[in-house]
């Protein structure tokens, strides 16, 4: 069968139109997808990915350009089966994709999957009749039953309207061996674009990376977390993660490997065998490599392991400097044991990253200030600040479900789904206007500091270019000011590589 995977794009038209594809911007690729592929094609399907953002940035993130692209693509290819992924910010321009696909391709069937319609199969049926129907939870399963032929009624773990009436089949076996998927369809994409210089997808470091998933699944229950529509945890193999990294430093001009994982020491045995295995086929001499943990897993002998491997950024989800707040948000750590983590991932050598969630329900302006104080102890190269979403499939969207605060049929998902989206409900006990003017403060504190360390870091391994970035450290006025400076003033080579970092 022919299979069409699809990656909406993420609808910041208007608001953020760009006239070129540029370093900052973050260049995370559809992992997703191109695992899915890489299992359909195993059994003999045929699939195209149609990857929205990287068409919206071609475009200049102009809006009909984008579905012109979009629907050309689809239509040429034909599918008979089209798979859209959703995360809940990306619902409205999902069911834009979706609306379009349907008018264009009329006989294919459209299916919807990922993180939102898994938390919220029946609202995401009834928003966006044009849907087949959608699966929930992981995968693999689902798509490969589909691709062979099966209606969605009769495929387990898929969900659909009939005549009106909300259908949920029988929950679906998981494919538990991911070992069994071969190394995902990177030739699907554009890898050269994604492996570009940039300095958003590493946290605010500049590097040449492409981004590997090793396990699916997070063993933490947070309040605001949606993750628990991946699980089981499943993990590939040791030697299945050093191979596909060897690959993609053969196939692709990286220096980085980005571990997407939401913690990659879920065991932290199988994290130190990954470190012993860079070390002995040499991989830490061609690859440095980022990853995320929990701060309880932040054991110093681990740290120098990962260190010596070549790793050379590690974070955590701080979330609050509260302790009353952490409790809330059932991180199970606390302020301390976050600052003891962080100064252990310093001391290793490692530079730490980590982020922080403002506007919890029953946050204080006093919790808020705690956090300000908690950014300021800690030495991070990225602070990433968000506003709180009680995501679909988290505890916190069950309870305000329960509690009638969110009405699913008419929810702004835009507003729950997005981290830095003002427009939404305030749910700390405080004034909205209060809280907006604390949270822009906690802001500009974050990004200072994040300027000043990306400036610091990137002034080792890039330092001509850092110099034309962040001239007496500061922020070029313009990528445009810099790109015609480049062309006039300086060798051949700074002005190519400045050109990979501004794009062409």
């Amino acid at each position: 069968m022919k299979v069409l995977f699809v990656h909406p794009p993420h609808g910041r038209f208007d608001r953020f139109q760009i006239p070129s594809i540029t370093f900052s911007i973050a260049r995370i690729p559809p992992l997703g997808g191109i695992t899915l592929a890489a299992y359909l094609r195993k059994y003999g399907h045929s699939v195209k990915i149609i990857d929205g953002p990287r068409i919206a940035l071609q475009s200049g993130n102009v809006r009909a350009q984008t579905y012109e692209e979009l629907i050309r693509q689809a239509q040429i290819f034909a599918p008979e089966l089209v798979a859209v992924t959703m995360l809940t910010s990306d619902v409205l321009e999902a069911a834009v994709t979706v609306k379009s696909l349907k008018r264009a391709i009329p006989k294919a069937i459209i299916v919807a999957g990922g993180p939102h319609p898994s938390g919220e199969p029946e609202a995401t049926l009834r928003q966006i009749p044009e849907l087949d129907g959608i699966g929930i939870g992981p995968g693999e399963e689902i798509c490969l039953a589909l691709a062979n032929g099966k209606p969605v009624s009769e495929v387990e773990g898929c969900a659909y309207l009939e005549s009106g009436r909300f259908v949920m089949n029988p929950k679906g076996k998981i494919l538990m061996d991911i070992d069994s998927i071969p190394f995902p369809s990177w030739d699907l994409i554009d890898g050269n674009f994604y492996s570009e210089l940039n300095n958003s997808t590493t946290f605010g470091v500049l590097s040449r990376s492409l981004g590997v998933m090793t396990a699916r699944g997070c063993p933490g229950n947070c309040y605001f977390c949606s993750s628990k529509w991946n699980r089981p945890i499943r993990s590939h193999s040791v030697e299945y993660v050093l191979d596909l990294c060897a690959f993609l430093a053969d196939t692709y001009p990286i220096d980085t490997i980005n571990f997407f994982d939401d913690t990659l020491a879920t065991r932290e045995e199988r994290l130190a065998d990954i470190c012993e295995g860079f070390i002995r086929r040499g991989l830490h001499k061609r690859l440095k490599w980022r990853m995320m943990l929990r701060a309880d897993q932040a054991k110093a002998d681990l740290l120098r392991l990962m260190k010596r491997a070549n790793c050379f950024y590690a974070g955590f989800g701080s979330e609050s400097g509260s302790d009353r707040v952490l409790k809330l948000l059932n991180k199970g750590v606390t302020v301390r044991e976050n600052i003891i983590a962080a100064e252990a991932i310093n001391q290793a050598g490692l530079l730490f990253g980590t982020s922080i969630i403002l506007g919890s329900p029953g946050e204080t302006e006093a919790d808020m200030m705690e956090t300000l104080e908690y950014c300021k102890r800690i030495k991070s190269v990225s602070i990433g600040v968000g506003n709180f979403c009680p995501l679909p499939g988290s505890p916190a969207y069950s309870d305000f479900v329960k509690t009638g605060k969110i009405d699913p049929q008419n929810a702004d998902w835009w507003a729950l789904g997005n981290f830095s989206y003002f427009g939404g409900k305030c749910f700390a006990n405080m004034d909205a206007q209060r809280y907006r003017k604390l949270y822009e403060r906690i802001v500009g504190y974050c990004v200072a500091n994040n300027r000043q360390a990306s400036i610091e870091c990137d002034q080792v391994l890039y330092p001509e270019i850092v110099a034309l970035l962040h001239p007496k450290r500061r922020l070029a006025k313009t990528f445009a000011l810099a790109k015609t400076f480049t062309r006039t003033v300086v060798p051949d080579r700074i002005r190519h590589a400045v050109c990979r970092v501004f794009g062409d």
